[in-house]
């Protein structure tokens, strides 16, 4: 099927787009790294205002550090938009609104993918046989399920809901045999290590 894909002029051109996102977002990545942890909202600024006129780094940069992005940047885009020459104003203004848009839509996302995983463990929990039904779905089972699944067990915890809790620690059991049997083998060995009770069990 590649083949075909890679032969006709607009399969080409899916193909570089494709290949030229990847080079962006790992360009981009590294730019992050190099920014360090410690690095404030007033660099993240700077980095956003550089790719101001290159739609698809800012929405790497964007996309890539979220939680850079919050309200204190926003109040930091504005302070400094009062500060610039007035022929910079409308450059800042219309970067403030491209980024207000890209981080909408990322939370939008993330709020979609964390109701569907939500609605995916409460089907689990009510079928009959969790295991197939995790078998057919396990594209499904990413980190946003994993960390609703790992709430919910605490939360049942917490509550003193040992039925719920005991259900929730089968799901999740049944997802990490699933995971593995579906695994790589060199996957799957990494995992046993790192699940290694200790090191000399490791070793």
């Amino acid at each position: 099927g590649n083949r075909v894909m890679e032969l006709s002029t607009a399969g080409q051109e899916i193909i570089a787009q494709q290949e030229q996102q990847e080079a962006v977002i790992a360009e981009v990545a590294d730019t992050i790294r190099q920014l360090g942890q410690g690095a404030t909202r007033t660099q993240f600024l700077d980095q956003a205002i550089e790719y101001a006129d290159d739609e698809q780094r800012l929405q790497a940069l964007v996309g890539l550090a979220r939680s850079a992005f919050d309200y204190e940047f926003f109040q930091e885009v504005t302070t400094r938009i009062g500060q610039v020459p007035a022929e910079q104003r409308e450059q800042l203004e219309s970067l403030r609104e491209r980024i207000l848009e890209f981080t909408t839509a990322i939370d939008q996302q993330a709020q979609q993918a964390m109701q569907q995983s939500a609605a995916f463990l409460q089907a689990l929990i009510n079928h009959p046989d969790p295991q197939a039904m995790i078998e057919a779905n396990i594209p499904m089972i990413d980190d946003t399920m994993m960390s609703i699944l790992a709430a919910n067990i605490q939360q049942a915890e917490q509550r003193g809901d040992a039925a719920t809790s005991t259900r929730l620690k089968e799901i999740h059991q049944l997802i990490m045999q699933t995971l593995q049997a579906n695994m790589q083998p060199e996957l799957v060995f990494v995992n046993q290590l790192l699940s290694a009770p200790d090191p000399g069990a490791a070793t």
